[in-house]
């Protein structure tokens, strides 16, 4: 998604919505992000490879444990 902000001096520029990667905790562009949805919640990863690493224990990485959506999980 593509937000358009207004700076100050009348400018306008465009800035992606970015969010933390559960697993290796990089900030990823929502656009750009494989999804992944559990237990209601969205995750948003930058690889093929950390996705396969939160499936294989998401309760390691949940939002439902106490955490929240870009809120690093650590490793």
């Amino acid at each position: 998604m593509i937000i358009n902000t207004s700076c100050s001096v009348g400018h306008h520029h465009q800035t992606s919505k970015k969010h933390a990667d559960p697993v290796c905790e990089n900030s990823v562009d929502v656009n750009a992000a494989l999804l992944y949805s559990n237990n209601d919640e969205m995750y948003y990863f930058n690889s093929e490879e950390c996705l396969q690493v939160f499936k294989k224990n998401p309760e390691k990485f949940s939002m439902a444990l106490g955490g929240r959506p870009g809120l690093f999980r650590g490793k």
